[in-house]
């Protein structure tokens, strides 16, 4: 078997040479080894990586999701308060008809807040 010649390798093949005590042949075995190994491991820090990117944009796209279902929620809610408790008026403008709740007509963003005050007061909301 052939001596290890330290010129030759690289500070890896060294350290195995001079501590580990073998002869090249041995040495550089282990050395393929290790590399073999080493491109194992960065081949599954890549992968893992790419997956933590997937899980992050499922994470943020199931958040986006949540947060519209808790919207989606509320308007139901205000739906089935409305539902069982206010009067519609014929008077329609632009082509939505208002509606008759506490004496006032309501439309649009002030309806929604009407219809959320008043299943709060009911403790519905």
């Amino acid at each position: 078997m052939a001596e290890l010649n330290l010129n030759d390798l690289n500070d890896l093949e060294r350290r195995i040479g001079v501590y580990g005590g073998l002869n090249i042949d041995e040495a550089m075995e282990l050395v393929a080894h290790i590399r073999e190994l080493t491109s194992d491991r960065d081949s599954w820090c890549n992968q893992a990586a790419d997956r933590l990117k997937d899980w992050d944009d499922m994470r943020q796209r199931a958040e986006a999701a949540e947060k519209r279902i808790r919207e989606l929620e509320q308007d139901a809610a205000r739906y089935r308060f409305l539902r069982d408790t206010a009067i519609q008026v014929q008077s329609y403008k632009m082509g939505n008809p208002n509606w008759l709740f506490g004496g006032m007509e309501l439309r649009g963003p002030t309806f929604d807040a009407a219809i959320d005050a008043a299943r709060k007061e009911k403790g519905h909301g």
